[in-house]
């Protein structure tokens, strides 16, 4: 369920993800085991996925309130615009965020992130 990553949204309900998420922060537990990825050990990777996705449906939420079209939101809303990865990732958004476990079972890792802009015609 929570990745720590960037999550794919395409044909979810990212609306009500938080409020799923805030359910289950309430509940008592140590760990996380995510559909994909290593055991998590504390709860911050859930928050920070949370908040992504709050941080990400209010902007677009609001950019078409306001009359915007989807390439302009696009353009607008980039990585270093959102302050939720920098929260996550730091503000190097450059460098790779790779957690230690996976440090651990990896023989080899980039240690920067890429990131692209899709431009539609």
């Amino acid at each position: 369920m929570i990745l720590g990553t960037l999550p794919y949204i395409a044909d979810g309900f990212p609306r009500v993800w938080p409020k799923t998420i805030d359910s289950v922060g309430r509940l008592s537990f140590e760990h996380v085991m995510p559909g994909h990825g290593p055991a998590q050990h504390d709860r911050q990777p859930m928050t920070n996925e949370r908040n992504y996705i709050e941080e990400l449906a209010e902007r677009i939420g609001a950019g078409k309130k306001a009359g915007k079209t989807t390439p302009e939101l696009q353009t607008e809303i980039t990585v270093e615009s959102l302050k939720s990865i920098q929260n996550f990732a730091g503000e190097d958004i450059d460098k790779a965020v790779v957690e230690p476990e996976a440090q651990a079972a990896l023989v080899e890792f980039d240690d920067f992130a890429r990131h692209y802009e899709v431009a539609f015609p």
